[in-house]
């Protein structure tokens, strides 16, 4: 079932808590994970340098994105949301849109990534994410339900990216829990580490597999979306046809001032 075939009331009532926190005897952050891998291995001197290495780096670590200001436009303005009759977003400031509705789901405040479905965080996260929305664009209430769709996306495609940083090239927890990305909150990293290891992630991942395989027309157009890809030909083709359109009435009047003067 597709997100957009969700209805709303029942997408609210599906809103539910976030993914269990791992167990006590689990690694609790990255510098007890690192410490338990090497100190098996390595030499007193050897932990003791990779410690502090360790806790340099999380030093340097930023706390994470901060929330943007307001006005998305590059002048500070408010950005111009438009729809086509499929409800998908169009016109001039559809890419920004989608970048900054992409920015909103990197922000783990707004935006935690530890819940299974985007139909699973509450209600009260996706309430902000709309303030935040209204603040910074023209958008009105009959638009919402598309939007959020659409930033639900975003948030899918955001935790996919940091599953294919942090967790799929390296071959355990201690590992994962390592290299937690930079704009994903710790604690949300830990559980989504634990569910990622689950059976039951696992055997998802395998249908979701199968599922892209099927997939016969990838989309390969860039940060633009097919839409506004479909709007911006469609603009183009109403100028050229313009264009043409003077051209042939030019033509006209100059071959019949000819013959009359001819």
């Amino acid at each position: 079932m597709l997100l957009s075939d969700v209805p709303e009331q029942q997408e609210e009532q599906m809103g539910g808590a976030a993914m269990p926190q791992p167990p006590q005897n689990w690694p609790q952050n990255e510098g007890q994970a690192i410490r338990s891998s090497k100190s098996r291995n390595d030499s007193h001197e050897t932990k003791k340098s990779l410690d502090s290495s360790a806790n340099e780096e999380q030093s340097k670590r930023p706390r994470g994105p901060t929330i943007m200001h307001s006005g998305w436009r590059k002048d500070g303005g408010i950005l111009h949301v438009e729809l086509n009759n499929l409800n998908q977003a169009i016109g001039p400031d559809a890419t920004t849109l989608s970048s900054k509705l992409g920015v909103i789901t990197r922000n783990g405040i707004l935006a935690p990534l530890n819940h299974k479905d985007w139909r699973l965080v509450p209600k009260l996260y996706k309430n902000r994410i709309w303030a935040h929305i209204k603040e910074n664009t023209d958008a009105t209430k009959d638009m919402r339900r598309m939007l959020m769709i659409l930033v639900g996306s975003k948030w899918k495609e955001w935790k996919h990216e940091a599953k294919m940083i942090g967790f799929k090239p390296y071959n355990n927890d201690i590992e994962h829990l390592a290299k937690r990305p930079d704009m994903v909150e710790e604690d949300q990293w830990r559980a989504l580490v634990h569910y990622w290891s689950s059976n039951e992630a696992k055997e998802k991942s395998e249908r979701n597999k199968e599922s892209r395989r099927k997939l016969s027309m990838p989309h390969t157009s860039g940060r633009k979306s097919h839409s506004q890809i479909i709007d911006d030909v469609c603009h183009i083709y109403y100028k050229l046809s313009a264009i043409y359109i003077s051209i042939l009435i030019f033509l006209n009047i100059f071959a019949t001032n000819f013959l009359l003067f001819k």
